[in-house]
């Protein structure tokens, strides 16, 4: 009896000796992001294996991210149409993030936002940022023309920072790099048609569309031209142009409606979806700092259709990152505790009944 006394101590100082290790050490694998750190972003233009120089990128902070990897949209892109933080970290599918892309960009444009930095890409076609706040960006590159070839670079979204080269978010990597998806064109090329056309979500409230709405159609960042859409001709507006240039749309705020743009090859779709007014919950419960670790993993699901072809191999594509696994299991560690607990008790009992005898 003694010997298996003085072995239940044994082990029980063992577990608990291994647990005052291990738990230090596993919280800090669950650190997730450090929101003091500052992050960079290297671009590398190219097209196939040529390299371009003399790209004008620029650079927009749309959202911050707090340690959990969830973002706060910044207050510049946020309206009264709906566009949300809530709705940014409950993006699922490709084709919201598409609307989103279009929805930031026509923000940009319409609200004469400036851009966080601008750059213009070196000899070897790298453009670089430095000492950024960490958070999520959006990326404009103008159309480079030589040769007589213009190169067209899509916008997209980057996240500093990345998941580390084993894509976890143990070691987060804050200098992340990104190769823009590039296609070429030749100038001479024939002009497209392009069409846009404007689409109402309102069933059972049609009357509360208006008689007309006012368009303004931005080529590379610049205003094209601006229209009406109305019954007359069909809420459709169409025109040419030559191909390899970035479009987008903004419309002026119709009320009661909330405006989602999408795009497809050559044509353009503004939904206007009617929002009924919510009478039933005018006191909405507080919002949490700190969401629960389950929301986590449901964040962001993977959306590499629509972000993952802008990237080379280097970079942390925004649609596949996950966010910290900060909700990670420890009822393990729990129970070794108790075990080990339960151990120096049951040794502390039997050496107090024999003291007693």
């Amino acid at each position: 009896m003694r010997l298996n006394r003085f072995l239940y101590n044994i082990i029980a100082m063992a577990l608990i000796l291994l647990l005052s290790f291990a738990l230090p050490a596993a919280a800090a694998q669950r650190t997730g992001i450090d929101v003091s750190q500052k992050g960079s972003i290297t671009l590398k233009f190219q097209y196939k294996d040529e390299l371009l120089s003399g790209v004008n990128v620029r650079i927009y902070k749309a959202a911050d991210i707090d340690e959990n990897g969830r973002f706060i949209l910044d207050k510049a892109y946020k309206s009264d149409d709906g566009f949300t933080t809530t709705d940014l970290n409950e993006i699922r599918e490709d084709s919201e993030w598409e609307k989103y892309r279009k929805s930031i960009e026509a923000c940009i444009y319409s609200k004469k936002i400036e851009p966080t930095a601008a750059e213009r890409s070196d000899d070897n076609g790298i453009a670089g940022f430095k000492n950024l706040e960490l958070g999520l960006y959006y990326v404009i590159s103008d159309p480079l023309e030589q040769a007589k070839c213009r190169y067209a670079f899509s916008p997209f979204f980057i996240s500093i920072p990345s998941k580390d080269e084993n894509g976890t978010w143990t070691n987060v990597v804050y200098d992340v790099v990104g190769v823009p998806k590039c296609e070429r064109f030749e100038v001479d090329s024939e002009t497209v048609k392009y069409s846009l056309f404007k689409r109402w979500s309102d069933s059972g409230n049609a009357d509360k569309r208006p008689e007309s709405i006012e368009v303004t159609i931005y080529k590379d960042g610049q205003v094209y031209c601006e229209t009406e859409l109305s019954e007359k001709n069909n809420w459709r507006y169409s025109w040419e142009s030559e191909p390899g240039h970035n479009w987008t749309m903004s419309e002026k705020r119709v009320k009661g409606y909330k405006m989602s743009l999408s795009a497809g090859k050559n044509s353009f779709t503004m939904t206007n979806t009617y929002k009924v007014p919510d009478k039933t919950n005018d006191n909405p419960p507080p919002v949490e700092d700190n969401p629960p670790s389950g929301v986590l993993g449901k964040i962001m699901e993977p959306i590499s259709d629509v972000l993952g072809e802008i990237f080379g191999p280097e970079a942390d594509v925004l649609g596949e990152r996950k966010l910290p696994q900060t909700g990670q299991l420890w009822w393990p560690a729990a129970v070794l505790l108790i075990l080990g607990i339960a151990f120096c008790m049951y040794g502390f009992i039997c050496e107090r009944d024999k003291d007693r005898k």
